[in-house]
């Protein structure tokens, strides 16, 4: 691939690109040092965003039984329900896609994840959450939003490792003090609340760079902040990912998307674009994290595990840079609603 090729590809899959995209944000307050990795009463680990986001269909799905009258919500059967097709909570948690006269079970239109805000005061610590909603789900923003601030502060822990705890000057059952949710706008201003505030996913990339040069080239690290679970032939999870790899696991996420919730256009994507991905060199130190977390609605737990840790790719056509930036704000691989395959992307000097 030529130089002087790199904005002739970037016109032709920015389309996959497309797809709209709410984003928000809500601080919150808590002890400082708080592990985003929490240990469970069965001794297995999990991740607190995945602890966030099974709180948060505990508390929505029983509001919603409430509504229509039912008090057994935990040992309900959401897909036998006569108010399925209405309720929120499988729209939510339990999408499914009709292709081919096949219904499929589809990933939610919405990922969560978790950061600190500056430095730690007096033992307390600034963190904040953001759930990114794509495509045709403007009714979701406005139930899901809100019922998250109630789930911050209805957080709870088990007291396991209470000397770990102890050591760390963490006190686990210190409740966390949220914030009202904010609208983040491509510009990345998080000053009010605005639930029909809508950019896409192209805005958002365009404006997280800054001055990025499509016809240069850059060495990158991207950051794994959570576990990525990719599968390779066979079915075995990746234990690393080569630029090819990570952009084409991206590309196929947004098509997936476009495809469930959008109806959108798919985007082009030359040959030589894929072979010049190929033949980028990486430089890996990502590390194996096992988790799980138990699933009252499945009846079983949910593996977790997958690769953390950073990576870097060097001389990467700056064409590249829009679908990476994108792909941060998606998640890949699987289990994304649940937090993993959040990643940061770094431009090194």
């Amino acid at each position: 691939m030529q130089p002087h090729s790199y904005t002739s590809h970037f016109d032709s899959y920015c389309p996959v690109l497309s797809t709209d995209i709410r984003r928000f944000r809500i601080s919150f307050e808590g002890p400082a040092y708080w592990p985003f990795f929490v240990r469970e009463v069965d001794g297995n680990y999990s991740w607190m965003v995945n602890r966030v986001r099974s709180r948060l269909g505990l508390l929505l799905k029983g509001r919603l039984c409430a509504e229509n009258g039912y008090q057994d919500f935990r040992d309900r059967d959401c897909r036998s329900c006569p108010h399925a097709e209405s309720c929120m909570y499988p729209r939510a948690f339990m999408p499914v896609f009709e292709n081919r006269g096949k219904i499929l079970n589809i990933s939610p239109a919405f990922v969560f994840r978790l950061g600190r805000e500056g430095q730690p005061q007096q033992g307390w610590q600034g963190y904040h959450l953001d759930v990114n909603i794509f495509g045709n789900a403007e009714d979701l923003v406005e139930e899901l939003v809100p019922e998250l601030c109630n789930v911050i502060s209805d957080l709870s822990f088990p007291a396991v490792d209470s000397e770990w705890w102890a050591q760390n000057q963490i006190d686990h059952i210190l409740p966390f003090a949220a914030a009202e949710p904010k609208s983040i706008l491509p510009s990345g201003d998080c000053s009010q609340l605005d639930y029909s505030s809508v950019s896409t996913l192209e805005a958002c990339a365009a404006a997280m760079p800054g001055e990025i040069q499509l016809d240069a080239s850059y060495d990158i690290e991207v950051r794994f902040e959570t576990p990525f679970q990719v599968m390779g032939e066979g079915r075995n999870m990746l234990r690393s990912l080569s630029f090819y790899e990570l952009l084409s696991r991206s590309v196929t996420r947004f098509r997936n998307i476009q495809r469930w919730y959008a109806n959108a256009e798919m985007g082009r994507f030359a040959p030589e674009f894929w072979e010049t991905a190929k033949k980028i060199e990486s430089r890996h130190c990502l590390s194996r994290m096992a988790a799980s977390r138990h699933s009252l609605r499945q009846g079983e737990n949910i593996d977790l595990t997958g690769m953390i840790g950073p990576a870097r790719y060097y001389s990467v056509p700056g064409c590249y840079l829009p679908i990476l930036y994108a792909g941060s704000l998606v998640h890949i691989g699987s289990k994304t609603s649940h937090g993993l395959g959040s990643f940061s992307v770094q431009c090194l000097k």
